[in-house]
């Protein structure tokens, strides 16, 4: 049986002498287990640009080159609520440092 709910923990990690970075991080259940097999989405809502990613057997994820800017992210999986943006903890900054 599934939680209800789906939690994650990320990572911003910009790359040093790029304009790209990456985001990073694991799915987890409210009983702190890794979820497998979740649908992620990454977009930007000033560019409208977006990426999809399913996290791998030990719930983790990686988006790797996205232009800086701020980002949301949701996540789903059968038998789980959907995290949605707009929601604490579902936005991601991407920053360019020189």
């Amino acid at each position: 049986m599934f939680p209800s709910c789906l939690h994650w923990h990320r990572e911003c990690l910009p790359k040093l002498k790029t304009t790209t970075g990456v985001i990073q991080g694991t799915v987890l259940d409210e009983q702190a287990g890794v979820v497998p097999g979740a649908n992620l989405e990454v977009k930007n809502p000033d560019t409208n640009f977006s990426r999809s990613l399913t996290t791998d057997t030990d719930g983790r994820f990686v988006f790797l080159q996205l232009s800086p800017g701020r980002y949301t992210l949701t996540i789903s999986k059968q038998g789980f609520a959907t995290l949605v943006p707009g929601k604490p903890g579902t936005d991601c900054l991407v920053r360019q440092f020189r």
